[in-house]
């Protein structure tokens, strides 16, 4: 009966890791994808977009630290 109940239990772990679906959560990386996509529909300069690109890698880690609060603020 145990190894009945064991074998159940296997069958079903495996069935449930074939069947699991992958999540992308890497909110960082979407949001430099959106600033590369918003850039290249505006035809935005390169110049002008390396200013850009540093403004919102500012705001990425000042959110980002928001929440995990790993760095001190420097004052």
């Amino acid at each position: 009966m145990m190894r009945m109940i064991i074998k159940s239990w296997l069958v079903a772990a495996v069935f449930a890791s074939i069947f699991t679906v992958t999540v992308w959560a890497d909110e960082v990386t979407d949001w430099n994808q959106n600033m590369f996509t918003a850039a290249h529909i505006a035809g935005t300069s390169p110049l002008i977009m390396g200013r850009v690109a540093a403004i919102v890698q500012a705001s990425v880690f000042d959110a980002v630290n928001g929440i995990e609060r790993l760095h001190s603020n420097p004052r």
